[in-house]
């Protein structure tokens, strides 16, 4: 149910939220839910839709989708450390 929630609460953020909170929420429901892959797609969808294409002179597209994606395999060794998880 929680996680029903905070899928609906990301769709309505990438909408109408700035691009940082929800980044923020993603990062929040990676460490909150065990294999919450959602994040890395809502970070496609959010640079499908906002993303300008270069990053510090770099021309990387997919910058969002790349970070949440490696705090998305990071959280995996970090929740066994800290043992959280809903």
């Amino acid at each position: 149910m929680f996680r029903i929630l905070a899928n609906i609460l990301l769709i309505l953020s990438v909408f109408f939220l700035p691009v940082y909170i929800t980044v923020f929420l993603s990062l929040i429901f990676i460490f909150l839910f065990n294999n919450f892959v959602e994040a890395v797609f809502f970070g496609f969808i959010l640079d499908s839709i906002y993303g300008s294409g270069s990053i510090f002179s770099i021309k990387f597209a997919y910058f969002i989708t790349l970070l949440l994606f490696i705090f998305y395999t990071i959280s995996f060794k970090m929740k066994k450390m800290l043992r959280i998880s809903l």
